[in-house]
C-alpha cells in the first residue's frame, strides 16, 4: 500500500489515509509514470553517469606493467560505455580521436562492437577517414564496415581508398564496402571489373 500511495499524486492535499481502492478510482489521480516519463535511452551504467565513465576511460598506467589498477579501471569504463550504447557514441568517438594507445584501441573496439548502433558516428568517422593519420583512417574504415548499410554515405570515400598506396587500407576499405552492401557492392564490383581490364 505504501508503494501505491507513492505512485499516485493527487491534485489537492495528500490522501494517504484513504484505502487503496478509493485512490485508484479517484479521477484526480495520475500515475507517476505520466509525471516522470522514462528516457528512451539509458545514460547510466553501473550506477554512474556516462560522464563518469568517459573520464575513467582515459586512465592509463604508463609507469607499470599490464593489469595495473588504472588499466583495469579503463577496461571497466569501456564495458560500461558499451552497455550505455547509442548515447555513448559521441564520447567513444572523442576518446578515439583525442587519445593515443591504449585508449584509442579500446574506443575502437567499443565502437566496432556497437555495429549499427554506432550509426551516429558516421560523419565523424568520415572526417577521420579523410584525415592524414594512417592508423585512425584504418580504424575509421573498419568501424564504417561494422555499421553496415547505415554508413552508405561513406561509400564514395571508401571507394577512393581502393586506390590507396597502403595495402591494409585498401583491404579494409574493400571489406567495409562489402559490409555496407547496396551501392557499396556496386562500387566494389565496378572497381574490380575496371582492374581486370
Amino acid at each position: 500500500r505504501d508503494l501505491a500511495r507513492r505512485l499516485y499524486v493527487h491534485q489537492g492535499a495528500q490522501r494517504g489515509r484513504q484505502p487503496l481502492r478509493r485512490l485508484e478510482r479517484d479521477d484526480g489521480m495520475r500515475p507517476a509514470r505520466q509525471l516522470f516519463p522514462q528516457r528512451p535511452e539509458r545514460l547510466v551504467a553501473g550506477g554512474k553517469p556516462l560522464s563518469y565513465w568517459k573520464k575513467e576511460a582515459t586512465q592509463v598506467s604508463w609507469m607499470s606493467f599490464w593489469n595495473s589498477d588504472k588499466d583495469e579501471r579503463r577496461r571497466v569504463a569501456f564495458r560500461r560505455l558499451s552497455e550505455i550504447g547509442r548515447p555513448a557514441v559521441p564520447a567513444l568517438v572523442d576518446l578515439m580521436r583525442e587519445h593515443g594507445a591504449p585508449v584509442r584501441g579500446d574506443a575502437f573496439n567499443a565502437l566496432a562492437n556497437l555495429g549499427p548502433r554506432a550509426a551516429s558516428a558516421v560523419p565523424d568517422l568520415l572526417e577521420m577517414l579523410n584525415g592524414d593519420q594512417p592508423e585512425l583512417r584504418l580504424d575509421a574504415a573498419w568501424i564504417l564496415g561494422t555499421i553496415g548499410p547505415a554508413a552508405e554515405s561513406a561509400v564514395p570515400s571508401l571507394t577512393s581508398l581502393l586506390q590507396d598506396p597502403d595495402p591494409r587500407l585498401r583491404d579494409v576499405a574493400a571489406r567495409a564496402l562489402g559490409q555496407i552492401g547496396g551501392s557499396g557492392h556496386v562500387a566494389l564490383e565496378r572497381t574490380q571489373t575496371g582492374g581486370a581490364r
